[in-house]
């Protein structure tokens, strides 16, 4: 399964490749913002979400509060918030070892890229040249270098995504009564990839045509399994999952009707077909990986229908693959997602696509595909400047969160504490701020759940037992906050007991 050329590649060389993103997202954030990554803590939205979820996971397990948006609460299965229980409890677990601190995520983050490249170059082994290629992939994409001084689960995906192009390099390599054993690795990982995010269960499909390659039958069998499995994937992530009401896909699983549905399905479609190639002012990085999904269809289209036309299985086979990869996914986006916020999604499978070929592909045509991306990506680094200048340092500033947290826990003086044993709405705080979210939610103590309601279109009933609340009239209260019970003033607001929450009443 080795050539001479791998043999002879330095492991050394692997472990370099598998540390150069992390060191290159450091060296951005010492240049650009004169600090390091370890000076992070996390202040914006969606870090302090997953900061939290995963801190309470850690000392509570699943008995916490409901994480959620207006208080709409997964179908089954969870407590926890749009993203799902398994990363709070992946994470959790391992931060009930170390212990919680500002920066753990990150640390977290940044061990599980290192393992999973590191493992992919391993059961990869690939030769120098293209070792090389790989790292020239990781280096350079950027969104990558974003994601890494971030709390978010981003960096996951990309480490996993090396690591799945891997896996399926060795699966086509894989001789006739070879395959089982990495078939079972490559479907485990994109399980474990799914159940954190669900559209990697589309390469389950791929993964079940290579796995039964020369038997049509079979292979369109497990192809159809694929599909089924992805579909249920999917579904299961909509039932433990938090809905976010936000969003497009929650809007079309909402609506009243089935007319009303077709019609904002046909509105998603449209709005994103329209935005696709349409350059956004905010995140600029999240224009240059539109721009590289819509050169990589059509690039991979391309490389297909050659190599079908020059009968060559083994090229078409992974120019299918790689597009599918890419295809796919942007699909499922377009029809229920938000093309600008999607392409957190997208990302990750554009650099799958990149080092499967990179891994796997002869000299030739198909190469075009890494080198796109690579050349794409030089070309995006000042874009990747401008996003951490004026994004990620918000998650960089000397300290201030820390010192505002240590405030807030003093204001909060102790009311608002969890309750082992008790019914999840008691541990459960609606905050309906301006902003919703700050760095001081850090204060909230581990096992409440938090449910926010952004632009104040909460509705009611009000069902958690406390409300963060900066002027009661606005949030879902048709008395306007009467009866609620102030506990303590503080800089973010008025913490109030809500009497009429479950928590409190008979059921």
């Amino acid at each position: 399964m080795t050539d001479v050329a791998e043999a002879r590649t330095p492991w050394v060389l692997y472990g370099a490749v598998a540390v150069l993103p992390v060191l290159l997202s450091e060296a951005a954030v010492h240049h650009w913002l004169g600090r390091d990554l370890w000076d992070y803590t996390p202040v914006q939205s969606d870090d302090l979400s997953y900061w939290h979820q995963i801190v309470t996971f850690s000392r509570v397990g699943f008995h916490n509060g409901y994480y959620s948006y207006q208080e709409q609460l997964a179908p089954a299965l969870s407590a926890y918030g749009f993203w799902g229980p398994v990363l709070p409890l992946l994470y959790g677990c391992l931060v009930a070892l170390v212990g919680a601190s500002a920066t753990v995520v990150v640390d977290l983050n940044v061990l599980v890229l290192v393992a999973c490249v590191g493992a992919a170059m391993a059961v990869a082994r690939p030769g120098r040249r293209r070792t090389l290629l790989v790292a020239a992939l990781v280096g350079t994409c950027v969104p990558l270098l974003f994601y890494i001084p971030t709390g978010m689960q981003e960096t996951v995906h990309y480490g996993l995504a090396v690591l799945l192009a891997a896996l399926f390099h060795r699966l086509m390599r894989a001789g006739q009564g070879a395959r089982t054993r990495p078939t079972g690795w490559l479907v485990a990982v994109i399980l474990l990839g799914a159940l954190l995010r669900a559209p990697w269960g589309i390469l389950l499909i791929p993964a079940g045509v290579l796995a039964c390659r020369g038997n049509p039958r079979r292979a369109a069998a497990a192809a159809g399994a694929g599909a089924v499995g992805a579909v249920c994937l999917g579904l299961l992530f909509s039932i433990w999952s938090a809905p976010y009401p936000y969003v497009n896909l929650d809007k079309i699983r909402f609506a009243a009707t089935l007319h009303e549905r077709v019609s904002a399905l046909v509105a998603t479609i449209g709005h994103n077909v329209r935005q696709l190639p349409r350059f956004q002012p905010v995140w600029l990085i999240g224009n240059a990986q539109r721009y590289q999904v819509i050169a990589m269809v059509v690039l991979g289209l391309g490389l297909l229908g050659a190599a079908w036309r020059q009968q060559r299985r083994d090229q078409a086979m992974l120019a299918g693959v790689v597009t599918a990869a890419v295809l796919l996914p942007l699909c499922l986006v377009i029809a229920v997602y938000e093309i600008a916020a999607g392409t957190r999604i997208l990302g990750p499978h554009l650099l799958f696509a990149g080092v499967l070929v990179a891994l796997h592909a002869p000299r030739g045509r198909l190469l075009a595909v890494p080198v796109l991306l690579v050349v794409t990506g030089l070309a995006a680094a000042p874009l990747l400047r401008t996003d951490v200048i004026t994004i990620d340092r918000a998650n960089f500033l000397d300290g201030v969160g820390a010192r505002a947290v240590t405030a807030f826990h003093g204001q909060l003086g102790g009311q608002l504490a969890y309750r082992p044993g008790a019914d999840r709405w008691c541990n459960t705080l609606l905050v309906s701020t301006d902003p919703v979210f700050f760095p001081e939610l850090r204060a909230v103590p581990p096992g409440i759940g938090v449910s926010v309601d952004i632009d104040h279109m909460f509705g009611g009933p009000l069902k958690s037992a406390y409300v963060l609340a900066n002027d009661v009239r606005k949030p879902l209260l048709p008395d306007g906050g009467a009866r609620l019970v102030p506990l303590a003033r503080t800089s973010r607001g008025t913490l109030y007991r809500n009497p009429d929450s479950p928590c409190f009443t008979p059921r």
